[in-house]
């Protein structure tokens, strides 16, 4: 169980890399450019916003934190780390069901969410306990 938390923080602080980006000036593809599509149109970064427009949270259906959720199982069962290649990490976001950008969405709702949080916790733990 610790095992698995310690990977989840490992996702979590990668994906808060991807969704705030890097503070060096070194040039790093982006997940789009390595894949050869299209970059869809940036996310506002929430802390960007002034204060009086208000943040709308995506919608988030219970399929999508379940699919959420078990893709950072599954990457923390396959002992995924920061440095993974982007490509492999977008492929495990993609056989999870879900788009890089949608991942990235989610991520920020649970920064600024935490009954989201707990709700994705929670099935990361009904999976750790269905093995």
């Amino acid at each position: 169980m610790l095992r698995l938390l310690k990977f989840s923080l490992i996702l979590f602080v990668f994906a808060s890399f991807a969704v705030t980006g890097c503070e060096n000036d070194v040039d790093v593809p982006s997940d789009d450019e390595l894949l050869g599509e299209e970059p869809p149109v940036p996310m506002t970064d929430v802390d960007d916003l002034p204060v009086n427009v208000p943040y709308v949270l995506p919608e988030l259906s219970d399929e999508e934190l379940r699919k959420f959720a078990q893709i950072n199982f599954r990457a923390a069962q396959r002992e995924l780390d920061p440095e993974l290649d982007a490509e492999e990490y977008v492929a495990v976001i993609e056989d999870g069901g879900l788009s890089t950008a949608r991942y990235r969405e989610i991520y920020v709702v649970l920064q600024r969410e935490p009954t989201v949080r707990l709700q994705v916790q929670e099935i990361m733990e009904e999976l750790h306990h269905g093995q």
